[in-house]
């Protein structure tokens, strides 16, 4: 048996985007992070001292551990 085909087309249309959303929410995500990578330095300053004793006590090779041993009490 031999079945019919039918002749399908096809008609793309395309939406337009609001546009002005999509690069405010891009702008501030650029201000955000740029804000965060400012900071981060200030922010790990006080955590090394903190974190060193213990990551000392785990792993004496570490390279954190190592920096500077030379010139520390």
């Amino acid at each position: 048996m031999l079945a019919s085909r039918r002749a399908v087309s096809v008609r793309a249309q395309a939406k337009q985007q609001p546009k002005a959303q999509t690069n405010v929410a891009k702008a501030v995500a650029a201000v955000v992070t740029s804000v965060v990578m400012l900071a981060s330095p200030v922010m790990a300053a006080d955590v090394k001292e903190t974190v060193r004793p213990a990551v000392c006590a785990a792993n004496p090779t570490a390279k954190i551990c190592l920096q500077g041993s030379a010139s520390r009490n």
